[in-house]
């Protein structure tokens, strides 16, 4: 993100990431099949922490 000019917007403990469960336990490993899907567009998102609340920042289309 900083190379593309976004640095002044991101924290130094900020990690983009998908977010696939939320749970008080661990999972155990396991291989599955790959999973794969259709990205249509970019969104950024402010957690607010604590909250289990998401404020929708910004959104861009992605074309291809």
């Amino acid at each position: 993100m900083g190379k593309i000019g976004l640095g002044q917007w991101i924290r130094p403990l900020t990690a983009p990431h998908v977010t696939l469960m939320y749970a008080d336990r661990r999972v155990d490993s396991e291989a599955i099949a790959p999973i794969g899907w259709t990205v249509t567009e970019f969104v950024l998102v402010h957690s607010l922490l604590g909250r289990s609340q998401y404020l929708a920042l910004g959104r861009w289309p992605l074309r291809g």
